[in-house]
């Protein structure tokens, strides 16, 4: 990687101004890890947009300034050149880190989080149902198919009786120690007729 190239893209002042998405971001602070020159170009760059604003901050009108402290450290709290000046010296020496592109990274994977999340929770509602139908469809089938074995299983003992009957009415018929016999009617019903074997 050509590390003179790179700093001079501009990528570096689009970092500082939180410009860019959380993808370069991350990418520009594994390179200044990687590079102590990005490092120190990245506080140079930083310095001159501090002393940029500086030299062209408009100063807050008196009264702006009494509010503002008052609602910092409540009312009647005097503006004291004291805390004006640690506050100014403690800017001096603290680090200045830009956090605006690490929220953003941050937000987006916290909404990817909850995206994910909530189509898993959709998606095991909707294949909960699916397998609760499943289940209900082959309960019903079991049922249906011990119906019909039972149908088949009484047909099957009806249908081997009747044939039994058969086989015995027709091996009577062709025995020839058996006879027919004509039964006529009796008088309460003078028209019927049977025969015996």
């Amino acid at each position: 990687m050509n590390i003179e190239e790179y700093i001079s893209s501009g990528i570096l002042e689009a970092y500082v101004l939180g410009q860019l998405d959380a993808i370069e971001s991350a990418k520009v602070d594994e390179i200044a890890r990687q590079y102590p020159l990005v490092r120190e170009e990245l506080n140079i760059i930083e310095s001159a947009f501090e002393n940029y604003a500086n030299a062209h901050a408009v100063a807050p009108a008196p009264d702006v300034k009494k509010k503002v402290f008052e609602k910092l450290f409540g009312e009647g709290t005097e503006i004291d050149n004291t805390i004006h000046s640690n506050f100014k010296e403690n800017k001096d020496t603290t680090p200045v880190i830009s956090i605006s592109s690490r929220n953003q990274f941050y937000k987006s994977l916290i909404a990817a989080s909850v995206t994910i999340a909530i189509i898993s929770l959709f998606a095991a509602f909707y294949f909960r149902h699916k397998w609760r139908l499943a289940e209900n469809s082959l309960v019903a089938l079991q049922q249906e198919n011990s119906t019909l074995a039972s149908t088949y299983n009484q047909v099957k003992y009806s249908s081997e009786q009747k044939i039994k009957d058969q086989e015995k009415l027709v091996s009577s018929l062709l025995d020839t120690n058996s006879r027919l016999i004509k039964l006529k009617g009796l008088p309460t019903s003078p028209n019927s007729n049977a025969l015996v074997v």
